[in-house]
């Protein structure tokens, strides 16, 4: 595959990818709603999986395809655009003044840095086994528990009451079927893609999946962060960025650990795995105050071209 076909592949792959996704959560809420699932779980398992399936569905193929190392740099880089992006970009773009209503200090991020320390620790020798990957998996579960326990009562995760006839049903099953299809396809496209720019390039699989393919990737939540804050809703884009950053870490390198061993390259744990960290405490710290100026906002932002101009060595 030429360079310039591999670029329109990916571009194009990507593009259906998180459309795809898109239209998967979608189906599922009104087939969760219409299946007369609570709330919470709709919010927490269906929408929490759709935003954060274009990582999952291209982490899993990546390691089918004998990329493994693919996975821990998406799901670092994800990690790392989610927070800098989704959260300082949006600041900046929309000159709002985040303001946190919740406290998140204690739960939801407690278990989002105690697991970066896992991948820190779980990768410092360059693999993660099927025993490790069971421990990120258990890690998920115990969030869902300790989530359902507080959000249940203190917070209504909003959902869209979906009134439908019962005829309409199997067409919304057919359409999860085919976004499904769409997106295994376009997964797969994209892996091939990006494995073929890297060799014409030169570059590492690990870098493009840090970078490019993150950033592709995380789409779906900056789009929704962008579209709640317009809205005032800050509650919720940082119930989206946090909740997606769990996820990643825990069950699509549990997940995928237990589908391979996972291959994890020098430079992440050099510079992409500590500078994730970084980013994830340096977040909590600049939250400590319950907002985020659009100066702050601009500050993540530009700490995020730093962390893509040391990622390539460009400096």
């Amino acid at each position: 595959m030429s360079l310039p076909i591999a670029l329109f592949v990916f571009i194009a792959s990507i593009f259906f990818l998180v459309k795809s996704a898109d239209y998967f959560t979608t189906y599922s809420e009104k087939v969760g709603r219409l299946m007369h699932m609570p709330a919470f779980i709709v919010g927490i398992v269906i929408v929490a999986v759709g935003t954060s399936l274009p990582e999952l569905a291209t982490s899993l193929m990546a390691v089918m395809q004998q990329h493994s190392d693919i996975v821990v740099g998406n799901v670092v880089g994800s990690n790392v655009t989610n927070i800098l992006l989704g959260i300082g970009f949006t600041m900046l773009v929309t000159q709002k003044i985040f303001k946190a209503e919740w406290n998140i200090f204690f739960g939801d991020y407690t278990m989002l840095i105690a697991g970066m320390g896992l991948i820190y620790f779980a990768a410092h020798d360059g693999v993660i086994t099927f025993a490790e990957s069971l421990l990120f998996i258990s890690g998920y579960v115990v969030y869902l528990f300790y989530a359902y326990g507080v959000h249940k009562t203190n917070h209504e995760v909003v959902v869209h009451a979906v009134q439908v006839r019962k005829q309409l049903v199997a067409a919304y099953w057919a359409a999860l079927l085919a976004s499904l299809v769409v997106i295994f396809l376009s997964s797969r496209y994209t892996i091939l893609s990006v494995v073929a720019i890297a060799q014409a390039l030169h570059i590492g699989t690990e870098v493009l999946a840090t970078s490019v393919v993150a950033l592709g990737t995380s789409f779906p939540e900056i789009f929704v962060a962008i579209s709640a804050a317009r809205k005032g809703k800050f509650d919720l884009l940082a119930g989206d960025i946090i909740g997606s950053n769990i996820f990643n870490t825990y069950v699509i390198i549990g997940v995928s650990g237990m589908v391979g061993t996972l291959i994890i390259p020098a430079s992440l744990i050099a510079f992409a795995i500590p500078f994730a960290i970084f980013t994830t405490i340096m977040y909590w710290v600049i939250l400590q105050d319950h907002k985020i100026l659009p100066s702050e906002g601009a500050i993540l932002t530009l700490l995020y071209v730093v962390f893509i101009v040391k990622l390539f060595n460009w400096f």
